[in-house]
C-alpha cells in the first residue's frame, strides 16, 4: 500500500470464511495459523484478519487476542464492550463477522454497514474498519 507520503509499505490481509462447527473452525484456525504466509509474519507488519468466523460464543478471541498479539476491530476487546452484531442482517443478533488487526495500526472507526442494499445482499452485514497507519 502507498501511504499519502508517497512511501510504500506493506499490508497483509487474511479474509476467512469458517465453518458452522467449533471444531471445524478450530482446525481451519490452524490451518491459517500454520501456514507459511501467516507464520513468517513479524508482529511489526501490519496484519488484518476479517470475514465470517461463525463464532457465536467468541471460542476464537482469545486465540487472537491472547496468542496472537491481534485487536478487534469490531468489538468486544473488554467484558463491557459487545461485539458488533451482524447476522442475520435484517435484524442483527449475532456477532460473526469480525476484523482483528495487529501490527502498526491504530483503529480509526469499526462499525456494521446500515445502506439498506447491505441487507438485501447477504444474511450477514458487512463490516467496515478505518485504520491509521503509524
Amino acid at each position: 500500500m502507498r501511504t499519502p507520503g508517497g512511501k510504500t509499505r506493506r499490508l497483509e490481509v487474511f479474509n476467512l470464511h469458517l465453518g458452522l462447527s467449533a471444531r471445524e473452525r478450530e482446525r481451519q484456525v490452524g490451518l491459517l495459523v500454520r501456514s507459511r504466509e501467516f507464520a513468517s509474519l513479524q508482529f511489526d507488519v501490519p496484519c488484518l484478519v476479517g470475514g465470517d468466523y461463525n463464532d457465536w460464543r467468541s471460542l476464537l478471541r482469545p486465540l487472537f487476542v491472547d496468542m496472537l498479539g491481534f485487536r478487534s476491530a469490531t468489538g468486544g476487546n473488554t467484558g463491557e464492550e459487545r461485539p458488533l452484531s451482524t447476522f442475520p442482517s435484517f435484524f442483527p443478533q449475532g456477532a460473526l463477522d469480525r476484523i482483528y488487526y495487529r501490527g502498526p495500526l491504530r483503529l480509526a472507526s469499526g462499525r456494521r454497514c446500515r445502506l439498506a442494499r447491505s441487507r438485501i445482499a447477504s444474511d450477514h452485514l458487512p463490516v467496515i474498519a478505518d485504520f491509521d497507519l503509524h
